[in-house]
């Protein structure tokens, strides 16, 4: 009679490897949920990432609150970008965008949405003629030379709506140390909403702002003051490659206050209405009036190719006013009497 032993040992080794290895795998898999959700945190944010991009672009940037969802959303709260002097180059309350990485890991850049509200921009420029944007348009290693590119399929676009709400922007030119000269322009109260921009599919922009210069140059030049209002509408369909697009639209400068060099245009205003296509300038003038009487207008019209920079177009200046002209030379102390310009000419 023949003897048969069975080992139990060699199944229970079997399910002890197999045990192990789960347990790796959930280790694993808790180390990337870990690392997910460490990665994504705004601590990490704040101090990993962010002081690399600030060496990178040779700027200080903060925030105070970063909520991240790396496949859908990205929201920054109390952004603010320091370079040189005591105000920031640029702080904004929230900045959020929503995206699908996936879509632009495949190649198409779709955003759904791009908010950034009430932000401040600050361009300083000192009399040593340096800037606060210097640090980042400067000082950048240069690119080796390239070599002819290759043909590559046109970037793919998707932008749904872009809103820029209540913004500011400032530029200072500071003439003198003790900042006793200085010509400041402010544009406040900036809405800028854009919606649709892609390959080949029609879109529209809408911008209003109120506008302010204020100038005070060393002599000879002359003071000057002017309060306005921006408003404008454009439509626009960019052609499937992104290198030009068809624009119709017009936008509008109300005048509502002036003073010094610039009293004459007190009460005026300008009109531009333009109707461009990639490769044809159908209409574009820019016109004043001052209180319903013309101060002249600015014609331009011809073959224009808007990927080239090439074109032949007929430019006409047509009863340029005194007030305009005396505008223009103000800051040298020109002052043109009853001069009345007219000009017709072909520029290539």
């Amino acid at each position: 009679m023949t003897n048969t032993t069975l080992d139990a040992s060699a199944p229970r080794k079997g399910r002890g490897w197999l045990r192990k290895l789960a347990w790796i795998a959930g280790g694993f898999i808790l180390l990337l949920v870990v690392a997910y959700f460490v990665a994504t945190s705004s601590a990490f944010f704040k101090s990993v990432i962010l002081p690399r991009v600030s060496k990178a672009v040779g700027a200080d940037i903060t925030v105070s609150e970063a909520s991240i969802s790396p496949f859908s959303q990205v929201t920054l709260r109390d952004l603010k970008v320091q370079t040189t002097g005591t105000e920031p180059l640029i702080t904004a309350p929230e900045v959020r965008a929503s995206y699908s990485l996936m879509d632009i890991l495949g190649g198409n850049m779709r955003v759904d949405e791009v908010v950034l509200s009430s932000p401040t921009v600050n361009l300083v420029e000192n009399p040593d003629k340096s800037s606060n944007l210097d640090p980042l348009t400067k000082g950048q290693p240069a690119k080796p030379a390239a070599g002819p590119a290759k043909p590559s399929k046109p970037l793919q676009i998707d932008l749904r709506k872009l809103t820029l709400s209540d913004a500011t922007v400032r530029k200072v030119k500071i003439y003198s140390q003790t900042n006793a000269c200085r010509d400041v322009i402010e544009v406040t109260h900036l809405n800028v909403t854009l919606d649709g921009l892609k390959n080949g599919q029609p879109g529209k922009l809408t911008v209003g702002a109120d506008i302010k210069v204020e100038n005070n140059p060393p002599s000879p030049g002359t003071n000057g003051l002017l309060h306005g209002k921006l408003s404008g509408n454009f439509g626009f369909t960019p052609t499937a490659d992104l290198k030009a697009a068809s624009i119709t639209g017009s936008a509008r400068l109300d005048v509502s206050r002036a003073g010094g060099a610039f009293a004459d245009l007190a009460g005026g205003g300008a009109d531009l209405q333009c109707e461009v296509s990639p490769t044809d300038i159908k209409q574009l003038v820019l016109s004043f009036q001052r209180s319903g009487t013309r101060l002249g207008e600015v014609r331009v019209s011809g073959p224009f190719d808007l990927g080239k920079i090439e074109g032949r177009l007929a430019v006409a200046i047509v009863s340029i006013d005194r007030q305009l002209l005396n505008l223009a030379g103000a800051k040298q102390g020109i002052d043109f009497g009853g001069t009345v310009m007219n000009s017709t000419n072909d520029v290539r």
